[in-house]
């Protein structure tokens, strides 16, 4: 009488039919770019759409920031501050850059333009 044994062939061919019929997890945010700039999004009068030219210079600034290119990094957000006025997440970015670069009067300009859009963006009672 013939002795039949299951294959490691036959066990990997149902493990890998287990795993592609089962639901795919959905994608972890990783850490890093997308995160940072959802958060910038985030602050104070930042919850005003940002162009996607204006998404694009920030996050290219943050990017640079990161790697503590501060000069190209605050003119990435200038370009964003110009394409999205009306949004203080760039502002943002040029405050980190300013208190990076230890630079005070640039930092209270940032700041001041950041408080500025807070209380335009405000609800009044």
């Amino acid at each position: 009488m013939k002795r039949t044994t299951t294959c490691p062939v036959h066990i990997l061919a149902i493990a890998v039919l287990a795993l592609a019929c089962s639901k795919p997890e959905p994608p972890k945010t990783p850490l890093g770019r997308t995160t940072v700039t959802d958060s910038l999004r985030t602050i104070a009068g930042s919850s005003v759409p940002i162009a996607p030219a204006a998404a694009v210079a920030l996050d290219s600034g943050n990017d640079l920031f990161r790697k503590k290119a501060y000069g190209p990094a605050l003119a990435q957000y200038r370009a964003a501050a110009a394409l999205a006025p009306e949004n203080a997440a760039p502002l943002f970015g040029i405050y980190m850059v300013a208190r990076a670069t230890n630079d005070a009067k640039l930092a209270d300009s940032a700041l001041a333009g950041i408080r500025a859009r807070a209380r335009a963006s405000a609800v009044p009672d």
